[in-house]
C-alpha cells in the first residue's frame, strides 16, 4: 500500500515540480538579463568617463605646453566648434543628450562625428545654452585672427631698422 500511495503521490505533484523548476528557470533567465543590462550600462558609463578624462588630461597638457614649450604628453586636444563641422543648435542638442543615459559611441554615430569629438566638445563646453555657443564660435574666430596677426608681426617686424639698432 506504501508503494501505491508513494506512486500516486508522484503522479499528481509531478507537473506541479515541473512547474515550479520552469518557473525559476525564468526567473532566474529575467534576473540575469537584467545583471547583463545592468553590467553592460556600466561598463559603457565608465568607458565614457575615461574619454571625458583623457580630454580633460590633454587639456591641462596644452596649458602646460602654453607655460612650459617643451612640455610634451600627448597629441593637442584643442577642438574648435568650427572644427566639430556641426552648427550651434545641433552641439546644444548634442550635449543635451549626452547629459541623458546615451553614451558617447552612440552619441557620434548618430551625429556622424567621432566620440573624441563629442568628448572634447562635452569636456569643454558643457551644458551651454545657444547663445554662449555662439559667443564661444566668436571668440574663436576672433582668437585665430589675433593669433595669425601675432605670428605674422613675429615674422615680419614692422620696423626693421628699429629692432637692428636695439
Amino acid at each position: 500500500m506504501k508503494t501505491f500511495l508513494q506512486k500516486l503521490y508522484d503522479k499528481l505533484t509531478e507537473p506541479l515540480y515541473r512547474r515550479l523548476s520552469r518557473d525559476q528557470s525564468i526567473a532566474l533567465q529575467t534576473q540575469l538579463g537584467a545583471n547583463l543590462d545592468f553590467q553592460e550600462r556600466f561598463v559603457q558609463s565608465v568607458l565614457d568617463e575615461l574619454l571625458v578624462l583623457s580630454v580633460q588630461l590633454e587639456e591641462h597638457a596644452r596649458l602646460l605646453r602654453a607655460i612650459e614649450p617643451d612640455f610634451q604628453l600627448g597629441r593637442e586636444a584643442r577642438l574648435t566648434l568650427a572644427e566639430s563641422g556641426l552648427s550651434n543648435e545641433q552641439i546644444a542638442s548634442l550635449l543635451s543628450e549626452s547629459r541623458s543615459c546615451t553614451s558617447m559611441m552612440e552619441l557620434a554615430q548618430k551625429w556622424g562625428v567621432s566620440p573624441l569629438s563629442v568628448a572634447r566638445l562635452k569636456a569643454r563646453i558643457g551644458a551651454c545654452n545657444l547663445s554662449t555657443l555662439k559667443e564661444i564660435r566668436d571668440l574663436e574666430v576672433e582668437n585665430a585672427r589675433l593669433m595669425n596677426v601675432v605670428a605674422d608681426r613675429a615674422a615680419f617686424p614692422a620696423d626693421p631698422v628699429a629692432n637692428s639698432s636695439g
